[in-house]
């Protein structure tokens, strides 16, 4: 019995369909990644003196292929460190919003009230208290900014740092 033309028709929007499906299948097992920088900025707000910066990276992970979202999802996994360790910042070590289990990469902070007051005593000696401002900016393409459209913002202003005592060298 030869195929007539209605069958074939039928046959070839089948094997249609299931390329088509076959072909989203794939597509939806893979995972995209994408970045954005963060560059974390301690500043005397007391007197003008030596800032103490840092920089940092986020990611995020997305299972269908739109840019833009995973590098929201990266921006929002440094927010949720940064928030997250400021929070806990008399804690001793980073949290792991700060790790790489939350896509986070070249963090160097441990412990944030040691590390900062440790790093901008060091920078601007001779003081016993110093107040800072200590913010953020961002870096990437489309997405790192989220629907703000915001590439910094302010962690905390004014904030007062004891520095260690601080022995002579002779």
């Amino acid at each position: 019995m030869k195929p007539t033309n209605s069958t074939k028709l039928i046959l070839l929007v089948s094997l249609t369909l299931l390329m088509v499906f076959v072909a989203a299948s794939i597509a939806s097992a893979k995972t995209y990644t994408r970045s954005c920088g963060a560059k974390y900025t301690v500043s005397p707000s007391s007197f003008r003196g030596t800032s103490w910066s840092f920089s940092f990276t986020g990611k995020g992970k997305i299972g269908y292929y739109n840019p833009n979202k995973a590098r929201e999802r990266a921006r929002r996994n440094i927010d949720e460190c940064i928030d997250t360790h400021w929070a806990r910042r008399t804690a001793t070590g980073r949290p792991a919003e700060c790790s790489q289990s939350n896509l986070i990469y070249n963090y160097p902070v441990g412990s944030m009230i040691v590390d900062l007051s440790t790093n901008i005593c060091r920078l601007n000696p001779g003081h016993d208290t110093i107040r800072v401002n200590i913010g953020v900016l961002y870096s990437g393409k489309a997405g790192c900014t989220l629907s703000n459209n915001s590439w910094q913002r302010n962690v905390v202003r004014n904030f007062q740092v004891h520095c260690p005592t601080q022995t002579p060298l002779y």
